[in-house]
């Protein structure tokens, strides 16, 4: 009985290699104003996926080698304040105070 070799030994290149990548990217923000004190919140989120497969046949080593890959990777941030701004007289009074928050998932 004759071996059968992979549908992927008869074509002619040597490696062959396939990928799609995509990035979606959200980002959202409030302001909150109420006389003389606002807050203002922003939010994001950045998703990354890549899906890849390579393969390599058998003219420059003895084996075949085909590999199929995903890595998708989640990251977010927010970002919040509250200033205030604040006539008495003609004295001035302002100040900002503010939050950061980041993370990623593999």
């Amino acid at each position: 009985m004759k071996e059968l070799k992979s549908n992927m030994d008869n074509l002619s290149s040597e490696e062959r290699k396939w990928a799609v990548e995509n990035t979606d990217m959200w980002n959202w923000y409030a302001t909150i104003k109420e006389y003389w004190i606002s807050f203002r919140t922003e939010w994001g989120i950045n998703n990354h996926y890549i899906r890849e497969r390579k393969y390599f046949g058998t003219i420059t080593a003895e084996d075949a080698f085909a590999m199929d890959r995903n890595v998708t990777v989640n990251s977010w941030n927010t970002n919040n304040f509250i200033s205030l701004n604040k006539s008495i007289g003609v004295h001035k009074l302002s100040g900002l105070i503010g939050q950061q928050a980041s993370g990623q998932q593999e």
